[in-house]
């Protein structure tokens, strides 16, 4: 980040006889590692990878370490990272660590081999730092122009961004960080406690005054994102077709009303259940008519043993009681132990009553995915059902994610709160640009925004997912401004 090494990196393109020099952000974040590259030129800068795996390094163990499995997920996204730097001939990398290497108990020596993996250097963003480059991404979008319209707002209130091992709080004013923060409340750690409420009420307040009061609340992070993309989801389906707009709007930042949001959290928490969710009637019609066809085959070949048979009619009658997860996994169960069968057993009866089993197993199993992804905890069956495009991971950190929102919002007392896309790597990004390349060109530069279309995909991970592809920042000058994109 300093100076002197964005210097280094323009002399170094230079020799290399072109008009651009090519850098790398690594993120090595509590959820995931991301790379993201970009090709700087004096005018504009471009992203041209945005690679990203999810290894939540900050889900740690009993003793407070990283578990080796975890690291290894990230040793070998390194190891993709390092051959693209290579591959890519690109000029600079730098690479930061957060919340899951500083508070982990063997943090500083897996940064250490994660080192030797990359190659490169990392730096472990102190919780100041961290909340500082979080509201940096925010300042930078601040201002700009989108399919030939200029947006300027100002950046003022607190500044809250949510990871996978902390929360990070930043106070700003008139588009300056005045002081950063950082708590133990990310979305892993929230889930990890039995009664999240209780220990965001124990660390809220322990938070200073500073950062108890704020006209705006701006929230970042995938997990607040999903709120946000609900929330228009929402919207839609209740037959609005014109979102409301705020003058805090831009192409990287939603406002609402407190009690929008407030609603909204609601709806999401209520949609959660403590007790998995009961068996559809569609489910139970399923299972039903498959019995049904087994019973009719097991009459029709009454000369014939049933051994296999009769175990799955046993299987399926005997439902009542359990829930739609516990049957679902009954159902697998079952599917696996007819696929199994060797050739020996199947001649005990007839293949047809195996394929009879299988098949109708099989569609069951097919229209039950549909709605309950495996990787879906059985408690956001709800959530999925009122959302079905919201991913799975993201359904299932909602929940704690919109705890913490309402309680955050009780906390300063917001009056808007508004969700902003651009976040901590954007604000090194943004950072590195104003310190190093500005030397190239003598003049400040600002954000603009290059769409392709006016709808982003209704992704729930849109910023992330499709940042380089839909909206891509470009830095440019302020005479440049007044030029359609």
């Amino acid at each position: 980040m300093a100076k002197a090494k964005g210097k280094k990196s323009e002399k170094k393109a230079k020799e290399n006889g072109k008009d651009h020099f090519r850098m790398a952000i690594i993120d090595i974040g509590s959820n995931s590692v991301r790379l993201v590259a970009l090709k700087i030129k004096k005018k504009h800068h471009e992203i041209i990878e945005n690679n990203k795996h999810i290894c939540e390094l900050g889900q740690l163990d009993d003793d407070g370490n990283i578990p080796v499995e975890r690291q290894e997920l990230a040793f070998n996204a390194f190891d993709e990272f390092a051959a693209y730097i290579q591959s890519q001939g690109i000029d600079h990398v730098l690479a930061v660590a957060t919340a899951a290497a500083r508070n982990a108990g063997n943090g500083r020596d897996f940064i250490e081999a994660a080192k030797s993996r990359l190659g490169h250097d990392i730096k472990i963003l102190t919780a100041q730092e961290e909340a500082k480059y979080a509201a940096l991404g925010v300042i930078a979008a601040r201002t700009g122009k989108a399919n030939g319209q200029e947006y300027d707002v100002d950046i003022n209130g607190i500044v809250a961004d949510l990871g996978g091992g902390s929360l990070e709080l930043a106070r700003v004013t008139d588009n300056n960080v005045e002081d950063g923060i950082s708590t133990k409340l990310g979305t892993l750690v929230l889930r990890s406690h039995d009664d999240p409420t209780i220990l965001i009420d124990d660390i809220f307040n322990d938070v200073d005054d500073d950062f108890a009061h704020a006209e705006n609340l701006y929230v970042i992070g995938g997990s607040w994102r999903a709120v946000k993309k609900t929330w228009e989801m929402a919207q839609i389906s209740d037959g609005k077709n014109e979102l409301p707009t705020s003058p805090l709007d831009t192409p990287f930042m939603r406002a609402l009303p407190r009690e929008a949001v407030l609603d909204h959290l609601d709806l999401i928490l209520s949609l959660y259940h403590d007790e998995p969710l009961q068996a559809t009637q569609e489910l139970r019609n399923d299972i039903k008519h498959l019995v049904q066809n087994m019973i009719d085959f097991k009459q029709g070949k009454a000369d014939k043993t049933h051994t296999d048979l009769d175990h799955a009619l046993a299987t399926l009658e005997n439902l009542d009681d359990l829930n739609m997860h516990e049957i679902i996994s009954r159902l697998e169960e079952l599917q696996d132990h007819m696929k199994s069968l060797s050739l020996d057993d199947k001649k005990k009866f007839e293949k047809k009553g195996i394929k009879c089993v299988v098949d109708g197993l099989k569609d069951i199993l097919k229209k039950q995915d549909k709605r309950f992804p495996d990787d879906l905890r059985p408690e956001a069956y709800g959530l999925h059902e009122f959302f079905p495009d919201l991913r799975p991971d993201r359904a299932n950190k909602i929940f704690d994610a919109s705890i913490l929102l309402k309680k955050l919002i009780e906390k300063t007392d917001a009056k808007t709160i508004v969700f902003a896309e651009s976040g901590l790597r954007e604000g090194l990004i943004y950072h590195y640009i104003m310190q190093s390349v500005l030397t190239l060109e003598s003049s400040r530069y600002f954000f603009q925004m290059h769409t392709h279309g006016d709808e982003r995909p209704m992704d729930d991970d849109g910023a992330d997912e499709t940042f380089a592809q839909e909206r891509i920042p470009v830095m440019i000058k302020p005479e440049d401004i007044t030029k359609d994109a």
